[in-house]
């Protein structure tokens, strides 16, 4: 996703771990404010080959393993996606994400 959106790709809302947020945010690529959609409670997984993440403190695994919803700035539908946030924030929305295994 990292490609994608530094590549100029646009979505209406993402959902990612909270250093990718961070870095879309710094490039302006992303609203301010999000809303933790959840955790997944399993390690990290990396690709052959690719470089392997910091996880030296539960901080850090953190950054791996929790998820945050947030509108991005160039998005199409920015009310729908502002909904869409909202509702994956709220008590419904947390519900799918535990019947999905993510807490």
């Amino acid at each position: 996703m990292q490609k994608r959106v530094a590549a100029g790709d646009t979505f209406d809302v993402i959902i990612a771990p909270p250093a990718a947020i961070k870095q879309f945010a710094a490039a302006g690529k992303v609203e301010a404010s999000g809303v933790d959609v959840g955790r997944v409670g399993s390690g990290v997984v990396v690709r052959p080959g690719a470089p392997v993440p910091a996880v030296a403190t539960s901080d850090d695994i953190k950054n791996y393993t929790s998820y945050i919803a947030v509108t991005m700035s160039a998005g199409g539908n920015k009310d729908a996606a502002q909904a869409l946030v909202k509702f994956l924030g709220g008590p419904d929305g947390k519900r799918l994400f535990v019947a999905a295994g993510i807490e």
